[in-house]
C-alpha cells in the first residue's frame, strides 16, 4: 500500500484541545481522505493546528491518532498560556507548527506524493521541505486568498509561489483554472459528494428554509434573513450557524426586527455539527446560498454549503456565480439572477417540492462523485516518481 501525507489544518470531531481549523476544509479533507483510502492508499494527514485555549501554561506533544486502517492524523506539539496584555503567544505556537511541520516532511523519506490544502501560512514549511525533498506536491486551491487580501503585499507573494511551485492541481472551480493561468495538470474537486439517505422525516406544517454558515456578511447571512418580508405565513426560514460577537449580535437583531414585521417566521437554531447539523437540515426543504455577486472575487470559489444541502436532500436557491452556474450541479439548482431579497424570494416560491427527489439527488450525485475517483487517480498516476 502506498502511502500519501495530507497536509492541511484539521482537526477530529472530540477534539478537546479546540485546535484551530476552518469546519468547512475539515470536511472537504475527509471526503478527499476517504476517497484516497477507498483507492488503495494509506493516509497521513499531517495537520499543523495549533491549540486555542487561553489557561496555565500547559504543552502538548505531537500527537497520532489512527482513524482507521488504511488513515491516521498527525498533529503538531502545541501548547496553552493564559494571554496577557500585549503579548501574543498564538506567534509562538506559529513558530512552532510550523517549524515541526516542515521537519516531519524532510524526515519522512518513504512519501514521495504530499497533497496540500491551500493556505498561504503553510507556504515557508512547504518551500523549505521540497527544497530538501524535492516531494511532487500536489496543491488543493479552494480559492485565492490574495484576491481578498490585496493590501498584504508579503501574503500574496508566498501565495503565488505556493501555487506556482505546485506540481499539479485540485480545484474547487473551473474558474480558478482560468484565474491561475497555469498548464499544469488539474482536476476539479466541488467538494464532498457523500449523499446522506433521508434519516428524519420532513417538516409537514410549513416550508422550511434553511441558511447554514458563516455570518460573515460577505456569505451573505443578512440577505436571507431579509428574504422573509417577502414571504408569507407558509414558510419558515432557519438561521444556523456562526461568526464572531458582532456579525452574531446583527444576525441576531436583524431576525427580531424581520419577524416583528413579517409574517414568515425567523429562527436562529444554533451552531450544530455532525449528525445534529444533517438532522436539522434534513427537516428542511429548500437551502439557501445567498452570496452577492457584486462581491467580484468570491466569483472563483464554489459555495461549500451548496453541496451540503443537495447532499442532504434539500433544494437549493443560489446566486448565478459563475462557478456555480459552470458546475455540474446547475441544473440541481434554482437561480436568482438580481441581488436581492425580491428576487430571491421569487426563486424560492417557484420551487415545487417532489417527496421523491432525494433519490433523484442520490443518483446525480453518484454519478458525479464516480468521474472524480477516476479523475484523482489519474491525476495521482501522472506524478512520475510516485
Amino acid at each position: 500500500m502506498k502511502n500519501i501525507i495530507y497536509l492541511g489544518f484539521y482537526t477530529v470531531s472530540n477534539d478537546k484541545k479546540k485546535r484551530n481549523h476552518c469546519l468547512a476544509a475539515v470536511n472537504k479533507m475527509n471526503y478527499i481522505a476517504e476517497v484516497l483510502k477507498n483507492l488503495g492508499f494509506f493516509v497521513t494527514i499531517l495537520s499543523p493546528s495549533w491549540t486555542n485555549q487561553e489557561n496555565e501554561f500547559k504543552f502538548f506533544k505531537s500527537e497520532k491518532i489512527f482513524l482507521n486502517d488504511d488513515s491516521q492524523v498527525v498533529f503538531s506539539p502545541s501548547f496553552n498560556i493564559k494571554i496577557k496584555s500585549n503579548f501574543k503567544p498564538y506567534l509562538f505556537k506559529i513558530f512552532l507548527s510550523f517549524l515541526w511541520t516542515t521537519i516531519y516532511l524532510i524526515k519522512n523519506k518513504d512519501v514521495d506524493l504530499v497533497i496540500a490544502y491551500h493556505q498561504p501560512m503553510l507556504s515557508v514549511p512547504i518551500f523549505i521541505a521540497k527544497k530538501f525533498r524535492n516531494f511532487k506536491l500536489i496543491l488543493e486551491v479552494e480559492e485565492i486568498y490574495s484576491d481578498v487580501w490585496k493590501q498584504r503585499k508579503l501574503f500574496t507573494i508566498l501565495e503565488k509561489k505556493l501555487i506556482q511551485s505546485a506540481d499539479s492541481y485540485i480545484f474547487s472551480t473551473h474558474t480558478l483554472v482560468d484565474k491561475i493561468n497555469n498548464i499544469k495538470p488539474y482536476i476539479i474537486s466541488y467538494g464532498e459528494l457523500k449523499h446522506n439517505k433521508q434519516k428524519v422525516e420532513k417538516y409537514k406544517d410549513k416550508i422550511h428554509l434553511v441558511f447554514a454558515g458563516s455570518f460573515d456578511p460577505i456569505i451573505g447571512v443578512l440577505e436571507s434573513i431579509n428574504v422573509a418580508k417577502y414571504l408569507d405565513k407558509n414558510y419558515h426560514l432557519h438561521i444556523i450557524g456562526f461568526g464572531k460577537q458582532k456579525e452574531t449580535e446583527n444576525v441576531l437583531n436583524l431576525i427580531n426586527e424581520v419577524n416583528r414585521n413579517s409574517s414568515c417566521q425567523v429562527t436562529y437554531d444554533g451552531c450544530l455539527k455532525g449528525d445534529d447539523y444533517i438532522e436539522f437540515i434534513q427537516r428542511c426543504h429548500i437551502g439557501l446560498s445567498t452570496i452577492s455577486k457584486r462581491k467580484g472575487f468570491i466569483d472563483s470559489v464554489f459555495p461549500s454549503k451548496i453541496l451540503s444541502y443537495l447532499c442532504n436532500n434539500l433544494y437549493v436557491v443560489s446566486s448565478d456565480l459563475k462557478s456555480v452556474v459552470e458546475s455540474p450541479f446547475s441544473h440541481l439548482i434554482k437561480f436568482y439572477n438580481e441581488d436581492n431579497p425580491e428576487s430571491i424570494a421569487k426563486a424560492i416560491k417557484e420551487i415545487k417540492i417532489d417527496e421523491n427527489y432525494d433519490k433523484f439527488l442520490e443518483e446525480e450525485i453518484k454519478k458525479i462523485d464516480e468521474k472524480f475517483r477516476k479523475d484523482l487517480l489519474n491525476l495521482i498516476n501522472q506524478n512520475d516518481r510516485f
